[in-house]
């Protein structure tokens, strides 16, 4: 198996330095991450350089939100589906909140811990590049109780991870392997993954978990791509 690349994130925003808490706790996640403190570049950044999520930290110096908001969902920028998490000042929660679904994925105070920031990471990471699918997973949970072994299904794909539709709960961070079963053939993609979120069931109306992929086997990779490829709804 081959493990697949470091999800690449964007920190940028007033205050944020190399020397941030924030950082090294995400970094110690797996995340490969650029730091980048506010400059009036960074609108431009975002157009042209790619990254998988962006954390944002407000308020932003000589321009608004809207404006870098507008930067990372322009049409032809390399970012347009990158998740975004911004930090603000809880004074403006409620209005940066309206923006959810919007261009922006989620909203926590600036005074949220470096730990409820990665959860929000981990939640928004995926969201890239996902197509609705339904397929049948197997799964082998390894579990302080001893291995289990479950069946899903699939709500969505990505090149990094899963959504899949179930009742079953487990802790954020457990490992599993999978077998994907690949439509119109008897292959499956295989590998290892981890359990990255639980769904919101009032908000997305699907009981289950998302995953990120951690290992996979390169021999369907080419196919499972091909899935992806295919013409599809896309997910919002």
């Amino acid at each position: 198996m081959a493990e697949r690349a470091q999800t690449s994130i964007l920190l940028t925003g007033a205050g944020v330095t190399n020397d941030d808490e924030l950082l090294s706790v995400v970094r110690a996640a797996g995340f490969n991450v650029r730091v980048e403190p506010w400059h009036s570049e960074v609108p431009a950044l975002v157009e042209s350089q790619a990254f998988d999520a962006i954390i944002v930290q407000l308020p932003l110096p000589g321009v608004g939100l809207g404006v870098l908001l507008s930067s990372i969902r322009a049409r032809e920028a390399r970012c347009r589906q990158a998740g975004l998490v911004i930090l603000t000042p809880e004074n403006d929660i409620g209005a940066v909140e309206k923006l959810v679904g919007r261009g922006v994925n989620r909203v926590l105070p600036n005074t949220a811990t470096p730990e409820e920031v990665l959860d929000a990471l981990k939640a928004v990471h995926g969201v890239a590049h996902r197509v609705s699918v339904r397929l049948p997973v197997q799964l082998e949970m390894i579990l302080p109780a001893g291995e289990s072994q479950a069946f899903c299904q699939t709500e969505n794909l990505s090149e990094s991870g899963m959504l899949l539709r179930g009742f079953q709960h487990y802790p954020l961070g457990t490992q599993f392997s999978f077998r994907l079963q690949l439509p119109g053939t008897d292959r499956c993609l295989k590998g290892v993954a981890e359990v990255a979120r639980t769904t919101d069931v009032g908000r997305e109306n699907v009981e289950g978990f998302g995953a990120r992929f951690v290992e996979v086997e390169e021999s369907e990779w080419s196919e499972f791509e091909r899935v992806l490829s295919k013409p599809r709804d896309p997910v919002n």
